[in-house]
Parts: structure tokens; sequence; C-alpha cells
């Protein structure tokens, strides 16, 4: 498998869809987050085109209830061939079974 790289904005489309889906405005996201509003704002408008920490990615899972893992194979779904997300998939619903990876 090769290294990925986060694609920023099909990451800020799937932030946004999530939060629009948990009915969350940005400011509301920023409190559940501990991410500043004005950061979320720009980086769902595209003016944040730096890859974002680690640290942010974990936030942004955890306060919109999503798997890390989740969140990273959604962002390189285009970069890796149909088999290596299959296998990426059954290594973490494999994981799962073994220990809960929804609670960091």
């Amino acid at each position: 498998m090769k290294d990925f790289h986060i694609d920023s904005i099909k990451l800020a489309e799937y932030i946004k869809s999530k939060r629009i889906e948990l009915n969350l405005t940005q400011e509301e996201l920023s409190e559940k987050s501990g991410i500043d509003y004005k950061h979320i704002q720009n980086f769902e408008s595209y003016r944040r085109r730096n890859d974002p920490k680690y640290s942010t990615l974990w936030k942004l899972a955890e306060a919109l209830n999503i798997d890390i893992l989740e969140l990273i194979i959604q962002m390189n779904k285009q970069q890796y061939p149909e088999e290596d997300v299959s296998k990426i998939n059954f290594l973490v619903s494999e994981s799962r079974k073994k220990k809960n990876f929804n609670s960091y």
C-alpha cells in the first residue's frame, strides 16, 4: 500500500456534509471539537489549503461521531486500488472486534 495524502477539498466537503447531517452549525462544531470557529469556517470554504494536523482530524472525527479510520479511508478512496480499500476495511473491522476503536 502506498502512503496517503489527504485531499483537503474532499476532506472539507466530507466534514461539512457530516456537520450538516448532524444539524450542527460551524459554531457548534467549534464548541464540540475545541477547534477555533474561524479555522472551521476557513477550512469549509477552502481558504485553508494545507493538510490539517492529525490532532485536528481526531478532534473533528470525535465531534462528528465518526471513526478516524473511516475519515482517512473516505479521503483516500481514489488513491487506493479497490482491493487495498477492502483490505483496510477488513482490518478495521477485525480490529474493532478485538478493541473498541471508537473510544479514543
